[in-house]
């Protein structure tokens, strides 16, 4: 990011949860301790419940998920890191503060769980025998299941939509590929499909939970141009959801077409999430 002053490390809300659950106030100093040095090049979006009302339609759609009070704040907070360092109650009172929000969010998203072995065995029931043998052993799909796939999506998609905690418009059929939670929909179906191809039946909750997060981090990912992280699972996800939004005609960021986790970003591709 710094070979750059053009580059922006574009910080998801659920990073900036996380960032916040560690010791204070050392953890935290730890967990800013390389975006604290580009605080002129870091960008924070807004939550996914703000994010999921937004029209899709709007080529601005993308713009409008920057949360611009806390992208301003990120710019001082070098400042605050410095001054609880250096043992300021009053900072250091903030910080906790921020810890509790922090716990609060965890303890929604527990919450609000739904495990993983439910919902692979409702996966493993829409498909044929020979679906499952060639899900597992990654070859071509038929163009019926591809569509059975991507009914999949639709009804998951739909049923957050209509049933969420909040009101949302539904979009339209041909626009539904921009949405945030189409995509991040998608992203979750590409999800369970790669544990059934692994012929996992079960998978600890709190693995889940953690995985949950990498797919939440592929799905933001979709809107810019790439994504930050050593995690295998969150760049797979990206990429596939990716190539498949691609082949559907939805806006992506033009110049980054990846095949393989690790494809380097093209030097106008300068926007990752993290």
């Amino acid at each position: 990011m710094g070979e750059s002053a053009t580059n922006r490390a574009v910080l998801t809300h659920e990073t900036a949860v996380e960032s916040f659950r560690g010791d204070i106030p050392d953890g935290i100093i730890q967990s800013w301790s390389v975006l604290r040095d580009f605080p002129n090049q870091t960008v924070m979006l807004k939550g996914p419940r703000l994010i999921a009302p937004l029209d899709c339609t709007s080529p601005g759609m993308v713009r409008a998920m920057i949360c611009k009070g806390q992208t301003s704040g990120a710019k001082k907070f070098a400042g605050f890191l410095d001054e609880a360092a250096a043992g300021n109650p009053a900072i250091i009172a903030q910080l906790k503060i921020r810890y509790g929000w922090s716990a609060e969010h965890a303890d929604r998203m527990v919450a609000e769980f739904v495990p993983a072995s439910d919902q692979i065995a409702d996966m493993v029931r829409e498909f044929t025998p020979d679906e499952m043998r060639r899900i597992r052993k990654l070859q071509d799909f038929s163009d019926e299941t591809a569509e059975k796939i991507f009914r999949i999506v639709d009804s998951i998609a739909a049923t957050t939509i209509y049933h969420g905690p909040i009101k949302i418009k539904p979009p339209k059929h041909r626009h539904r590929v921009n949405h945030f939670i189409w995509r991040r929909a998608l992203v979750h179906v590409s999800y369970l499909l790669s544990l059934i191809e692994r012929g996992a039946t079960q998978r600890a909750d709190n693995k889940v939970r953690n995985d949950s997060m990498d797919a939440m981090l592929a799905t933001y990912a979709t809107y810019f141009g790439g994504i930050m992280t050593g995690d295998q699972l969150a760049e797979t996800l990206h990429i596939e959801a990716r190539n498949v939004l691609v082949a559907l005609g939805a806006r992506v960021p033009r110049d980054r077409v990846l095949e393989t986790p690790g494809a380097p970003l093209r030097p106008n591709d300068n926007a990752q999430t993290c």
